[in-house]
């Protein structure tokens, strides 16, 4: 896998220096700016715990004196006959005489335990299940299914008040199992689990955010026919307090893993990516970013550019951020002869950045004795170098042609499923997450409706 040769700088905010250097930096770089040429041209698409040797393990021995315990090949195991329904109902008759269980046991070849519970025995036995079995009939399935998706988080205390205000008692565990037990779906009814709740704007899926990614879909492809070159920007904080959240220990005992203090917790990396050339250039910014670090970040985007597709002009697709729409920052694309396209709002899925974004993160692995910035850099910067040109075009397909489509369709888009689809981070080998391209392969194929 060849590995990305991507550019990237660092910028400071909020050091005492920085509120007069940066803009003077940001000045210097877009008087720098070699505007592209304008004259569009097509581009071809693209560890296991084992005892020790010498330890022995007995069964536990209860308080008392040890019983002599003879060899398996010593011990004579009394074999009992099986009651046919006709000696059960003589043994019953004969219990009822007067016999004793102790000859009652002995006269039909079993258990004084069997000799009991056949005695107890009536002429019709109760069905299997118990009697919460049949409390929990198809019409109480039918009841807890209608209140579970009316109330998503009803707890099984208030169900069980809800089925004893129909004549039903039923214990909250046994509300549980049943909710979870396949008797629901040979009621009809779905089966239902305990889950972690994902909370979703209203607005992400609205009538007018589907329409305006329908517009956006539209504009792209427009851009996209005429041949431009198309280069995707956003912005991703990373935790250097994020460590790994399972490791191995012996059982019995936690699992600690000890590091010394970070003064800094997030660090927000600017990046630009693209089908054609993989990630192109990386400004990891310590602070706040600001519509002058973003400039700053532009300029050395520009120039990065200028250096790999030769003054090629591109386009730009950002999200609706607000520093990514002042007048600054139109100003020096538009200087540097480049144009711009925003995103629909709510709709990071149709932006392939993020997907780099969640690859790039399942490969950063920041030992715990590593906590100044100086150090951090590096490794964030070499993660970002393992994703290659391949990967990169995967994505850009995936979404050009499965989220693309589903965006004409109006269809609703949710990151978590997309992501999944996509493939991000579902396997690793080796450390780093592999990513499989079964779905981006086969949607290579389709077109847009």
């Amino acid at each position: 896998m060849a590995a990305s040769r991507h550019s990237s700088d660092f910028v400071r905010v909020g050091a005492r220096h920085s509120q007069r250097e940066i803009p003077i930096l940001a000045v210097e770089r877009e008087r720098e700016i070699i505007p592209a040429d304008d004259t569009i041209q097509a581009v071809p698409g693209p560890v296991d715990f084992a005892p020790a040797a010498d330890e022995s393990h007995h069964p536990r021995r209860g308080p008392g004196r040890p019983r002599n315990i003879q060899p398996e090949h010593q011990i004579q195991h009394r074999r009992y006959h099986i009651l046919s329904a006709r000696e059960r109902e003589l043994l019953r008759g004969d219990l009822e005489s007067g016999m004793t269980i102790s000859n009652a046991a002995a006269k039909y070849g079993v258990s004084k335990g069997t000799v009991v519970r056949v005695g107890k025995e009536t002429e019709q036995p109760q069905p299997r299940g118990g009697g919460v079995y049949r409390k929990l009939t198809p019409e109480v399935s039918r009841l807890l299914s209608d209140q579970v998706l009316d109330d998503k988080f009803i707890s099984a205390r208030r169900l069980v008040d809800v089925l004893h205000e129909h004549g039903v008692d039923v214990h909250p565990s046994s509300v549980n199992r049943h909710l979870h037990s396949p008797i629901m779906e040979m009621h009809g009814c779905p089966r239902f689990s305990v889950k972690r709740v994902i909370t979703i704007e209203e607005a992400r899926n609205s009538p007018e955010t589907l329409e305006k990614r329908r517009e956006f879909v539209a504009a792209y492809q427009e851009l996209r026919r005429s041949g431009c070159p198309f280069v995707f920007v956003d912005e991703s904080s990373f935790n250097c307090l994020e460590n790994r959240t399972k490791g191995r220990s012996p059982m019995g005992t936690r699992c600690i893993d000890r590091r010394r203090r970070v003064k800094v917790n997030n660090i927000t990396a600017i990046t630009a990516i693209s089908d054609l050339l993989g990630v192109i250039h990386v400004t990891f910014v310590e602070g706040r970013v600001d519509e002058t670090v973003f400039r700053i970040f532009l300029t050395s985007l520009f120039e990065t550019l200028r250096l790999r597709l030769g003054g090629e002009a591109i386009v730009l697709i950002m999200d609706n951020a607000a520093l990514h729409k002042t007048a600054g920052v139109q100003q020096v694309i538009q200087a540097a002869n480049h144009r711009f396209l925003y995103n629909a709002p709510w709709s990071c899925e149709l932006n392939p950045i993020e997907y780099v974004f969640g690859l790039w993160k399942s490969r950063v692995i920041i030992p715990p004795q590593v906590t100044r910035v100086a150090d951090i850099l590096p490794i964030l910067d070499a993660s970002f170098a393992t994703i290659s040109r391949n990967q990169v075009a995967r994505y850009v397909r995936f979404v050009e042609t499965k989220l693309h489509s589903r965006a004409w369709r109006m269809e609703p888009l949710d990151l978590a499923g997309t992501m999944a689809e996509a493939g991000v981070g579902v396997a690793e080998e080796g450390g780093l997450a592999v990513v499989p391209c079964a779905a981006a392969a086969a949607a290579a194929d389709a077109g847009l409706d």
